[in-house]
């Protein structure tokens, strides 16, 4: 809806301030909670969300409908939605850990280390919970721990 109404003027906008309008007043609202509900997402609204920002990159750039948008995302630096929404996944544990704060969560995060005091090779990674339900896997923390797991720097540390 916000984005609709500034089609007619589009013309008249610099690069720097559509790129702006469409991070504040349309992709603001798609990273909001990101890392609730990035995981619960299905495939079609995946999609849905993927489609907003190629909405946003044609406005940006004035393409056609018929262009291909993943070249001009590299041209305007920008990852997808699905690699922005790793990316704030990936960065909120980060926070959590420096900062302590929300303590709930901090409480969730634990290191092998906290586990036990055997010197292994993977104590810098981050202790999976048990589960028992399918559903776990779309958790926060779960995705977290994962993610963490299987980053680079998690593996360069141990």
């Amino acid at each position: 809806m916000a984005l609709s109404s500034f089609y007619r003027s589009r013309n008249i906008f610099t690069l720097d301030l559509k790129k702006r309008l469409c991070e504040s007043l349309v992709l603001s609202h798609t990273n909001y909670a990101v890392i609730l509900y990035g995981p619960y997402l299905d495939a079609v609204t995946s999609n849905r969300v993927q489609k907003i920002q190629h909405c946003c990159v044609r406005f940006i750039l004035s393409l056609s409908i018929r262009e291909h948008i993943t070249p001009h995302l590299h041209e305007l630096n920008s990852l997808n939605m699905f690699k922005r929404r790793k990316l704030h996944l990936a960065c909120f544990p980060h926070k959590v850990l420096k900062l302590g704060i929300p303590l709930y969560l901090r409480e969730k995060l634990s290191f092998r280390a906290d586990c036990h005091n055997r010197n292994t090779r993977g104590i810098h990674f981050m202790e999976l919970l048990k589960y028992r339900k399918t559903s776990f896997v779309r958790c926060f923390t779960y995705c977290v721990v994962k993610l963490y797991n299987s980053s680079p720097i998690s593996s360069q540390i141990s």
